[in-house]
């Protein structure tokens, strides 16, 4: 029934006609759906990117009709992953800073710093890795700070492929090193794996 009337609105065509749509079904009006709508979206975000990005609009259009910050961060975040994926750079970045606010403002401040993961790939591919240099030590500082250690890790992984595109081989190696062991922590072997690529293509240079 739920999923019926969440395709139903996605299919609306305007978001003024969706608005009256969720108004009169009133179970659209729940945070619950918008877990399940951002659910939708990052299924569809690879294979269908401008369905994923229908979606998270239409969750917006929902959240309108309620006071829920969680609800409006996640589907700011679904609409910005698939912007990202579009090639859409500023409008993703836009978008991701809007759903780490909304995070931070409501307390979150892990998914504050999860939504901006990845804004650390769009500055890259905006041509300023120093930004986003900054952004993954914002992020690191945050996770360390709550005991996320494996988010640390991989946020570390990212920086490390920074600091190889920017030639800094030594930098690089020392991230990878730092991920590769919180990796192994967890048992997490195919990031080790990928951090030992990673480091081999350092030691390369």
């Amino acid at each position: 029934m739920q999923n019926n009337l969440i395709e139903q609105l996605v299919d609306i065509g305007e978001p003024r006609d969706q608005r009256r749509f969720a108004q009169s079904q009133t179970a659209l009006i729940d945070p619950a759906i918008i877990r399940e709508m951002k659910s939708m979206a990052d299924e569809a975000v690879r294979a269908e990117t401008p369905r994923a990005l229908r979606i998270a609009e239409s969750a917006l259009v929902v959240c309108g009709l309620m006071d829920d910050p969680s609800s409006l961060a996640l589907s700011t975040r679904a609409k910005a992953q698939a912007l990202h994926l579009m090639g859409r750079l500023d409008d993703a970045l836009t978008a991701y800073d809007e759903a780490s606010e909304v995070f931070a403002a409501s307390g979150d401040a892990v998914e504050s710093a999860r939504s901006w993961i990845g804004k650390i790939d769009v500055l890259l591919l905006l041509g300023r890795p120093y930004d986003a240099l900054d952004t993954a030590d914002q992020c690191r500082a945050i996770f360390a700070a709550h005991d996320e250690d494996l988010l640390e890790a991989k946020v570390a992984l990212n920086q490390g492929n920074i600091y190889q595109r920017l030639d800094r081989y030594n930098d690089a190696l020392t991230v990878y090193r730092a991920a590769r062991q919180v990796f192994q922590t967890h048992d997490e072997q195919l990031l080790v794996a990928l951090a030992d690529t990673n480091m081999g293509h350092s030691y390369s240079y």
